[in-house]
């Protein structure tokens, strides 16, 4: 049984111009903490196609992306076995919700898997509600129903149905208590259970250790019109950066190798400082190349690349005309200078200069999380200590669209990255193999979706909504 991902677009970057600069870091503080985990048990009774009662038990892990992923576990009415099914979900809030929409509802998305991966057929799938409510400025989902379908197209409320949340935790009678609820979902050897319960971390070889990671942010923070956003973009990026050089007692090993980061924001934000810092830049082979650009882009119209020009002018009125440069040549030319891994992102429209800027919607955490969680190894050096060479080129807008994003989440192709990154690195769930094709795809799609949150008055246009497609190239060898 396949349900439909939800296929519409939409577009654009972000507007507002002012914000008490100490609520608004109150605010990141709290945001760029909460990137934990909190898992939701259900056990719900149903009425199955022939009238008998089946009781399913179900683990849910919900991210703030809009996903989810649930175990379901339960008692073969046929055969009397334990049988385990897994299932992943999307949340709802499109925009033919409205904003005063007082729940939000997490939906099955795809096939419904047994444990040995095969389709699960006269399976019930299920649908989880959860309230909108307010906690420190964020939109968050809480007390949830869950209602269940095997055609998702009538719902039917199950006989009777407990729920409870946990968090992460590993010590004390909670942690022995979470640690009980997973064991019943997953075994001892996967991923998840190893990444939770099996706190010994690694020990990096000698090579690892000599690695280095260079990250360049470049970021238009001082921009009238989308500078509140770029300053929530960097902050993003600032923050996965803490968390894996090991820079906190919180995160005391982490990925174990030098990070140098370096950064052209503010009244530094010029062609010349971009180009200075891109010249400095000299990794060797075994090491990392990581450019991130947050700001205004835009296309000539007899430009041959797929991918934007960066604008690098203070003031967003300003011609740029002498002050650009193309996204795909700041690339070639990080390209030869041989690291293992090249990552090239730009968050910028890719239309004519000067275009309208776009609000997107937010969609809803679930729970608030707990501030850390152990991080995956495996998936981390993967993504950052790959045996072939990766180069990575990015943009969050096709040819003539703009990019979408809004005050609580930044640039959204920003957002799904960085998401995506943190999914890979910190949880265990659903994410048993890391890959930059996979991330960049997952942000493709979420981008698309939020950004149809946004209206849309002129432009490129999908009906009144906005058409937002992200762009990118992933090259190994």
């Amino acid at each position: 049984m396949n349900f439909p991902f939800f296929s519409k677009d939409r577009c654009c970057f972000i507007l507002k111009t002012t914000i008490c600069s100490i609520a608004f870091y109150l605010l990141m503080a709290f945001c760029t903490s909460a990137y934990g985990q909190v898992f939701f048990y259900f056990e719900a009774k149903v009425l199955t196609a022939d009238k008998k009662p089946l009781t399913y038990n179900i683990f849910l892990n919900s991210k703030w992306d809009g996903s989810a992923a649930a175990r379901i576990n339960f008692k073969d009415p046929a055969t009397g076995k334990s049988r385990l099914v897994k299932l992943s979900l999307v949340d709802n809030d499109f925009p033919d919700a409205s904003d005063t929409d007082k729940v939000v509802n997490l939906l099955p998305f795809g096939d419904a898997y047994d444990e040995s991966d095969k389709p699960e057929k006269n399976f019930m799938f299920p649908r989880f509600q959860f309230t909108k409510t307010k906690s420190y400025g964020n939109l968050v989902g809480a007390a949830a129903k869950v209602y269940f379908s095997y055609n998702n197209k009538q719902w039917y409320a199950p006989i009777s149905s407990t729920y409870q949340e946990f968090e992460y935790r590993t010590d004390g009678p909670a942690g022995l208590k979470t640690q009980a609820l997973v064991k019943r979902f997953f075994n001892k050897n996967e991923a998840f259970y190893q990444g939770y319960f099996n706190m010994n971390n690694p020990k990096f070889t000698a090579d690892e250790k000599r690695r280095k990671m260079f990250f360049l942010f470049i970021a238009a923070t001082d921009d009238p019109k989308i500078g509140i956003t770029t300053q929530i973009d960097l902050i993003h990026f600032q923050d996965f950066l803490l968390s894996v050089d090991g820079g906190t007692p919180l995160n005391p090993d982490r990925l174990g190798f030098t990070i140098s980061s370096d950064e052209v924001s503010g009244k530094n934000f010029t062609k010349k400082a971009v180009n200075n810092a891109i010249d400095k830049l000299k990794p060797g082979p075994r090491d990392i190349v990581f450019i991130y650009y947050s700001g205004h882009g835009f296309r000539y119209s007899d430009d041959t690349s797929k991918y934007p020009r960066i604008a690098l002018v203070a003031n967003g009125s300003q011609s740029p005309d002498n002050d650009n440069i193309a996204v795909e040549d700041i690339y070639k030319r990080v390209l030869k200078k041989g690291a293992r891994v090249t990552i090239v992102l730009a968050d910028c429209c890719n239309e004519n200069y000067g275009s309208s800027p776009r609000e997107g919607k937010s969609q809803p955490q679930y729970a608030n999380a707990p501030a850390y969680t152990p991080m995956n190894y495996t998936n981390a050096r993967a993504l950052f200590l790959p045996s072939k060479s990766v180069a990575i080129l990015a943009c969050a807008a096709e040819k003539d669209q703009l990019a979408a994003g809004n005050v609580q989440l930044g640039g959204f192709f920003t957002h799904f990255i960085y998401t995506e990154l943190r999914n890979s690195i910190y949880d265990r769930y659903g994410y048993a193999e890391a890959s930059w094709t996979r991330i960049l795809n997952n942000a493709k799609e979420y981008t698309r979706r939020q950004a149809l949150t946004a209206d849309c008055k002129g432009g490129p246009c999908d009906g009144d909504r906005s058409l937002q497609r992200p762009l990118f190239i992933v090259t190994t060898k």
